[in-house]
């Protein structure tokens, strides 16, 4: 069996889903060594998605307290948070486009999202759901998630 794993979760700075997604690769080519289990996307994604959390940053840096007696002000938060979200919709766009693709090339029996939210694809596909807090709790997450699992 060929396997394609999306393993931008454990790229960059790991949470438990990254760690999770780690050893889940580790694990798989231990356990079935005949099976082919190859992450994606390819080492180029790290790059691109450190150049992405640095504009992101610039976009929607986080809020700073405000001392008492005063207002916060913000300029044009409304074009921040779009400017935000057409760039993930565009980026989860382009990985979609490069996961039929490397799919068709690969031969790749089967897709696994390990983060909740699957890139379309052609491939007949397993989702790992870690938990629903985001639909739950929202306000414990940042808000441009939320609107994420809230389109899905």
């Amino acid at each position: 069996m060929r396997v394609l794993v999306n393993g931008l979760s454990a790229m960059g700075a790991r949470t438990g889903i990254g760690h999770y997604t780690a050893q889940l690769l580790r694990c798989l080519h231990d356990q079935a060594p005949h099976d082919v289990f190859e992450n994606f996307p390819g080492p180029w994604a790290q790059k691109r998605r450190a150049l992405w959390q640095r504009l992101r940053a610039r976009l929607l840096p986080e809020s700073k307290v405000v001392p008492r007696g005063q207002t916060a002000v913000s300029s044009r938060p409304g074009w921040r948070a779009w400017c935000v979200g057409r760039a993930r919709a565009l980026a989860r766009k382009w990985l979609a486009s490069e996961l039929r693709l490397r799919g068709r090339r690969g031969g790749f029996d089967l897709y696994h999202e390990p983060n909740n939210i699957p890139l379309p694809t052609d491939l007949p596909t397993v989702v790992t759901v870690h938990d629903l807090s985001v639909l739950l709790h929202p306000q414990w997450h940042p808000a441009d998630r939320v609107a994420d699992y809230e389109t899905q």
